[in-house]
């Protein structure tokens, strides 16, 4: 349900706003979307769970919706990603990475356009693969340094003056 590129993109914009949001603010926030498109993604998300109708209100002949993240349904637990065949694995990691490449694209491209470059040190911006040679306790040691280290920062959560950054992992056993 959540790894489609678009949907992850509403999810996010939802995440990094400091308050409840309605289609009309999604739309400013991803003019390159067509109305029809969202609405239809945002129903998607809000009938699965992942996205929470908080406020509804009239407004000319309609009713305007107020959304916020349901941080639980946006995780994939365990038991449920042991249930995945390894093509809806590939599919999920598919829409993931499209999803970072669509994201960048447009980070790029904003940045270039605005100041005719891009200054990825001034942005805050990288990309790099590191290869680690662990065995499973280190790793284990590992993951649960970077949980902690990132926690204090996570919780911080949105507000006025603070630029939304996208953090994204991917870790994996190296196939030669």
């Amino acid at each position: 349900m959540l790894l489609h590129p678009l949907r992850l993109r509403i999810v996010e914009t939802v995440a990094a706003a400091a308050r409840p949001v309605t289609a009309a603010t999604l739309l400013g926030e991803l003019p390159d979307v067509a109305p029809a498109t969202l609405y239809r993604h945002l129903n998607l998300l809000a009938r699965s769970g992942v996205l929470q109708v908080v406020g509804e209100q009239a407004k000319r002949g309609g009713v305007e919706r107020s959304y916020t993240l349901h941080e639980g349904a946006t995780h994939l637990d365990e038991a449920a990603a042991r249930e995945l065949t390894p093509g809806d694995h590939t599919r999920g990691f598919a829409a993931f990475t499209a999803h970072l490449l669509d994201a960048w694209g447009r980070y790029v491209q904003r940045a270039a356009t605005s100041s005719g470059s891009v200054d990825l040190a001034a942005d805050g911006a990288g990309f790099r693969s590191t290869l680690l040679h662990l065995d499973d306790a280190e790793f284990g040691e590992l993951v649960a340094a970077l949980q902690a280290a990132l926690r204090p920062f996570v919780e911080r959560g949105p507000a006025p003056g603070k630029r939304a950054r996208l953090l994204s992992t991917i870790v994996f056993p190296f196939e030669r």
